[in-house]
């Protein structure tokens, strides 16, 4: 097929992402709470799982991308990510969903920054930045269509959002494969003939600077400390409304659209 616009490209997988995520995660804590049977302790486990497996496979991944192809990597992102969350919600079995949490985590780290640094290849320095706006925009629209999205169809059975999420990010893959475009990247010299070499030189590259920039090495810190604050509120704030707060009766509603509503109000404050 012939390649898209770069831009409108971004902006489809935006919204197509930002919607199966909304919807997924509405239910994910009911489904974990209410299905799987996950105490606080397994739920907080979860998180850890997912991000030590960011934390080991980041650098590999980055190198990937930044020495062969960003096209590549996106594309490999979406689809290990469409394979996690099947596994996540077909099989409700905590183990099961250990495994699948770290091959989320895998698929991550494909995504973390070859995403924009494509973008930025493909558009150029004055159009990226107006690109990501109008992409937030989407994003912000299929967010508030995926939360409902979600707290319906997860009113019926709680692990249907994510299989329809890990649905949507396959069919994502395979719409990248066929449009996606690749012009602005050049693969690294000898990339081919000695790929190790390669990805270390791509490595130490990126080490110098870190190193050489104060300003990145304060950024890393401070995501630092801000996913150590948050990951305790991130993975237990659903089940404790669920399982401390006793959420009113109101009419028919369910404790899912309870969560969607908040975080729909989240999201549009």
């Amino acid at each position: 097929m012939r390649k898209w616009d770069a831009g409108r490209v971004y902006l489809i997988l935006s919204g197509v992402a930002t919607l199966a995520n909304s919807a997924m995660f509405v239910a994910l804590a009911v489904y974990y709470v209410t299905v799987v049977g996950m105490n606080p302790l397994q739920l907080v486990l979860v998180g850890t799982v997912l991000e030590a497996a960011v934390l080991l496979f980041e650098l590999p991944t980055g190198v990937v991308a930044d020495t062969y192809s960003r096209r590549l990597s996106v594309v490999l992102g979406m689809f290990v990510l469409g394979v996690a969350w099947l596994i996540e919600g077909s099989i409700a079995v905590f183990a099961t969903i250990l495994l699948a949490e770290a091959i989320r985590g895998v698929g991550y780290t494909f995504l973390s920054g070859a995403l924009q640094a494509w973008l930025a290849d493909e558009v150029g320095d004055e159009l990226v930045g107006p690109t990501l706006i109008r992409a937030s925009q989407v994003a912000r629209v299929a967010a508030l269509v995926g939360i409902a999205l979600g707290a319906v169809i997860g009113s019926v059975q709680p692990n249907w959002p994510v299989l329809l999420g890990g649905a949507l990010h396959l069919a994502l893959g395979v719409f990248l494969v066929l449009v996606m475009p690749e012009h602005g990247f050049a693969p690294a010299p000898h990339a081919d003939r000695n790929p190790l070499r390669a990805m270390r030189q791509t490595l130490m590259a990126g080490g110098q600077v870190v190193r050489g920039q104060p300003l990145v090495m304060s950024l890393l810190l401070a995501t630092l400390f801000y996913g150590a604050a948050s990951e305790g509120f991130d993975r237990l704030w659903e089940a404790f409304l669920l399982l401390d707060i006793s959420l009113p009766g109101v009419g028919n509603l369910k404790p899912i659209v309870w969560i969607a509503l908040v975080t729909a109000t989240g999201s549009l404050v």
